[in-house]
């Protein structure tokens, strides 16, 4: 399963794409920068379960 369709089932709508970059991303960023309203808390904890679930190797063993 890809990103796109991931967060399309959780929430019914498309990622923006910060947040289908977010998911990808490798180091994640130490700053998130959105306006309010932008999905922020979804893009984290969406890319983190994601990333978890079908993530590289060395993510998904990894511990949080």
């Amino acid at each position: 399963m890809n990103y796109p369709t991931f967060f399309q089932q959780a929430t019914g709508q498309a990622p923006y794409p910060y947040q289908e970059r977010l998911a990808g991303a490798d180091p994640w960023p130490d700053l998130l920068e959105a306006p309010t309203g932008a999905g922020k808390t979804e893009a984290i904890v969406l890319a983190w379960l994601w990333r978890r679930r079908h993530g590289p190797a060395k993510v998904r063993g990894a511990k949080p």
